[in-house]
């Protein structure tokens, strides 16, 4: 059951929030023209374990239609809203450690997250542990932009 469709992000993309089971996942929809390219960062992107990296659950690649589907976790809400809560130094101190841990995390492995914007850390599972879709995340000696363009960080 697909319960809300956005076309934010990267051309090409689409989020979608899904219900299956009872449960929440996001399906983020993406653009695909190099296959070969997807597969190695995906190969990539599954060796990431981190406890501030969001796990990609699921992957479908649909070549016909040349699109594939990211399965993640639901968010709560993007870090731009939760700012609207007001949270505390603590809190923002927290958050930031977390975004700066995964990203040299990724880093550290010659991956670069090309977009890093409020919009895109999104709220998991409390105002203390938000989490970031990765938008482009590529290998630094390409740095071109993914393919898979929407893997997400959880923080």
């Amino acid at each position: 059951e697909t319960l809300a469709c956005s076309s934010q992000g990267p051309p090409g993309h689409t989020v979608h929030k899904v219900k299956f089971d009872g449960e929440l996942f996001c399906l983020k929809e993406c653009a695909v023209w190099d296959v070969a390219v997807l597969q190695q960062e995906v190969r990539t992107l599954l060796g990431l374990a981190h406890p501030h990296l969001l796990p990609l659950d699921g992957l479908l690649l649909d070549r016909a239609q040349h699109r594939v589907y990211l399965q993640t976790a639901w968010s709560r809400c993007s870090m731009k809203e939760w700012l609207q809560s007001r949270p505390t130094d603590p809190q923002l101190r927290m958050l930031a450690g977390q975004v700066l841990t995964a990203l040299a995390h990724l880093h550290g492995r010659g991956i670069v997250h090309c977009n890093v914007t409020l919009g895109n850390v999104l709220v998991v599972d409390s105002p203390a542990s938000p989490a970031v879709p990765s938008p482009p995340a590529s290998p630094m000696q390409s740095m071109q932009r993914s393919h898979a363009a929407l893997y997400p960080l959880m923080l």
